[in-house]
């Protein structure tokens, strides 16, 4: 019988037992139970709850959860609420009672979601313009276009960094061509809706780098 030894991510070293048949070296009996999955429920909007689970196989005993955040969670089952739209991902490694190790991992997307019947206006409070294609640049978050736009930005002295007419023109953390540093900056913007319902939004961001 020969043995292969996993190092799992809770530090534990778990047995893998591997087939002594010749003609399907590198196989174990693990291979034969099946794919682990993750299931997610609910409504993939900012501010809702999702819920993870572990699915697939039978007989788990041990998880480790990783979504991306520097927390790690070992519940069969967990929840998660977004507050902020961009594009996530989560891993799942677990054990099942033989000592088998399995791993998945999804990525999904979590958008800001209005109210049924009705127009909805916000801005993140956090962006990362680091050009990985999540959350790279602020601006305004709408369940529905809006009929007039403005946004300015400003730093903490009241230096404007950022003006746009523009729904489709967010701001990309530079200031004269030149990265703006990282730290809290304060935008006001005026919003008019399609039924002609004027708004006006002011609150800080964080730029971080």
């Amino acid at each position: 019988m020969k043995y292969l030894w996993v190092v799992f991510a809770l530090g534990c070293a778990w047995p893998l037992v591997a087939s002594a048949q010749e003609g399907i070296a590198g196989r174990t009996p693990c291979d034969s139970l099946g794919m682990l999955s993750i299931a997610l429920s609910g409504e993939r909007c900012t501010d809702s709850v999702l819920t993870f689970s572990a699915a697939g196989l039978p007989g788990l005993q041990q998880y480790e959860w990783n979504l991306g955040d520097g927390e790690n969670f070992s519940t069969a089952e967990l929840q998660r609420v977004y507050p902020q739209p961009g594009l996530y991902s989560a891993v799942l490694i677990a054990i099942d009672e033989a000592g088998c190790v399995f791993s998945a991992n999804i990525s999904f997307e979590v958008a800001f979601c209005g109210p049924a019947g009705g127009c909805q206006y916000n801005f993140p409070n956090a962006f990362t313009p680091n050009g990985d294609g999540l959350n790279d640049t602020f601006g305004l978050l709408s369940s529905c276009p809006p009929e007039g736009y403005r946004l300015q930005v400003f730093d903490r002295w009241g230096e404007k960094v950022f003006e746009s007419g523009n729904v489709e023109q967010a701001w990309d953390g530079r200031c004269r061509n030149r990265p703006a540093p990282a730290a809290v900056y304060f935008y006001r913007a005026a919003v008019q809706s399609p039924e002609g319902q004027g708004l006006q939004l002011k609150g800080s961001v964080t730029l971080v780098r």
